[in-house]
């Protein structure tokens, strides 16, 4: 059969994460993709979902993120899509994001290989702190919103037992709660 030429003026992009990814890390890497494809001077606008709901007729977890690309007009195009493809900054960009995930995950399994579930917790939290941390009078704040079974999962242990280890760190001032109960670092890792 023929079909004429189709184009919509959008591109769909994927994002496919391991399954088991929490939302807060699947829509942190769709965020970070969505700023860098938003980067490219025909993207006109860039849109995402994480997961689809459990009752749609394509229902994924929240580890699939979708990106809705709006390009320019083919008309008002300055340059071909392969050379949009071959942007040495994009390139770069997604490189980049690459390579970092890469690291977190080795750094994750490296965490796993701890035998002490209080090593675990404390090296989960320098993670985050040094990936997504923020800078404050107290130390680095982790403007991420993890429940303690969201750790747990992550680390292989128990809600119970990072509620503990979470209560230990709070009592020995290594780590503290904000005005928001947000967890604050106090004694940083190095960036």
């Amino acid at each position: 059969t023929f079909l004429p030429p189709f184009n919509e003026g959008t591109l769909l992009v994927g994002i496919r994460l391991n399954p088991g990814v929490t939302l807060t890390e699947s829509s942190a890497l769709a965020r970070q993709a969505e700023r860098l494809i938003g980067q490219v001077p025909e993207v006109t606008h860039v849109g995402r979902r994480s997961g689809r709901a459990e009752l749609d007729e394509h229902a994924e977890g929240v580890h699939v993120s979708e990106l809705d690309v709006g390009i320019v007009p083919a008309g008002q195009l300055t340059r071909s899509m392969d050379e949009v493809r071959a942007n040495p900054t994009l390139s770069l960009a997604l490189l980049e994001a690459v390579s970092r995930r890469y690291r977190q995950s080795q750094a994750l399994l490296a965490l796993m290989g701890l035998r002490r579930v209080e090593e675990r917790v404390r090296g989960f939290l320098e993670l985050l702190a040094l990936d997504y941390g923020q800078n404050c009078d107290e130390g680095l704040r982790l403007d991420l919103r993890l429940t303690h079974q969201e750790v747990a999962s992550a680390l292989g242990t128990t809600r119970v037992t990072v509620t503990r280890v979470i209560g230990l760190l709070r009592q020995e001032g290594w780590l503290q709660l904000d005005g928001q109960r947000r967890l604050v670092i106090s004694h940083p890792p190095r960036r």
